[in-house]
């Protein structure tokens, strides 16, 4: 902590010696303190969750190479890999994991006793709220492309061919509703202080939204987007060649779950604002 604290007291008193400056070297000086600020944000967000991150890549690599090296030539093999991954263990473990990738905030921050540090520097909290959130989401996409980019560079392996243009559909589907995960994760952990409070909570209401998605009424309206992941609404299945696209992603579904998950993430901002620490 005796570093964190030299830093603040650095950050004070160049800000202090910019503000008495005058002129435009006043505003340069300004402008050069803001933009470091800004990248320290960056960097800041990346290492608070580069753990986790690389944690969920080594986790979801072990699992495509399973997928793919243990394929057995008594099944269809885009059969074999929509099992496994794209409805299977690889979306299972991505759906539950990404929830970790959106803890961050103040409140998360005060418990680890750097909100000071955080504070002083020269950015507003919306602007440490979009470093969190794009540098979160950047890691979604990273995780989501990931089945897209083995599958086509493993499957030589076992004399299979993958097409990049069939995994980049799952991609799609993959972010959007990772995104929708990480925004719930994230709005728990601005709400919810605690190390492990937030991502039960945000656990608890995906679990409780899926079992309400599940039940008898709603089921004709396909709210369950675990479901949506594994691309069922748009998989050629029943005859050859099986669990395949037909080339028709579920838009418009994908766009009201965008703008749930964004809504989210305004709300987030808006309580970060507003919070007294």
């Amino acid at each position: 902590m005796q570093w964190m604290a030299r830093e603040s007291t650095g950050d004070r008193i160049a800000d202090s010696e910019f503000g008495a400056a005058s002129g435009p070297v006043s505003d340069i000086g300004r402008g050069f303190l803001t933009g470091y600020s800004r990248s320290r944000l960056w960097n800041k967000a990346w290492r608070e969750s580069r753990v986790r991150f690389l944690l969920i890549l080594t986790v979801l690599v072990s699992t495509l190479l399973y997928a793919v090296l243990f394929y057995r030539p008594d099944e269809p093999y885009h059969e074999h890999v929509w099992k496994i991954v794209y409805s299977g263990k690889a979306k299972g473990l991505f759906a539950m994991l990404v929830l970790f990738l959106g803890l961050g905030g103040l409140l998360r921050e005060r418990a680890h006793h750097t909100t000071t540090f955080t504070l002083v520097l020269p950015v507003s909290r919306l602007e440490l709220v979009i470093s969190h959130i794009l540098v979160g989401l950047i890691q979604v996409a990273v995780l989501s492309l990931l089945p897209a980019f083995s599958l086509t560079a493993l499957s030589p392996l076992v004399h299979q061919s993958y097409r990049a243009f069939e995994a980049l559909q799952y991609s799609i589907l993959w972010f959007v509703c990772g995104s929708l995960i990480f925004s719930l994760a994230y709005l728990s952990s601005v709400i919810f202080a605690g190390e492990y409070t937030a991502p039960a909570v945000a656990f608890t209401a995906m679990f409780s939204y899926l079992l309400l998605a599940g039940i008898r009424p709603l089921r004709p309206y396909r709210l369950n987007f675990l479901v949506t992941m594994s691309g069922l609404e748009s998989l050629h299945v029943g005859s050859a060649p099986e669990y395949l696209f037909t080339g028709h992603l579920p838009w418009m579904k994908l766009l009201v779950i965008s703008f749930v998950a964004a809504g989210f993430l305004v709300i987030a901002s808006r309580i970060t604002e507003r919070q007294d620490f």
